[in-house]
């Protein structure tokens, strides 16, 4: 998985996760477009069978079959809770 997230973006999710009582960041597909899937992210707890990546002392986790989609993509804060950044089409 290849996720950017900045410092001060990652201390205000730790703040979030801790509020909420969960311990993770989870990726979820959301749609399907004609480049593949589209994502969002949601507070959650690591499951059995995901993929872990730790970043900032942030758990980031997906199903391991959606792995593979999840590369260069920016985590922000919008309207209180962490957010993909839309960076529009890629054509």
């Amino acid at each position: 998985m290849d996720i950017k997230i900045s410092k001060e973006i990652a201390e205000q999710i730790k703040d979030i996760l801790a509020k909420e009582g969960k311990t993770a960041i989870r990726f979820e597909v959301v749609d399907f477009g004609w480049a593949g899937p589209v994502f969002d992210v949601v507070l959650d707890e690591q499951r059995n069978l995901d993929e872990v990546v730790e970043i900032e002392g942030i758990k980031f986790v997906a199903e391991n079959s959606i792995k593979p989609f999840i590369r260069n993509i920016e985590i922000t804060i919008s309207d209180g809770k962490p957010a993909i950044v839309q960076t529009g089409c890629c054509c």
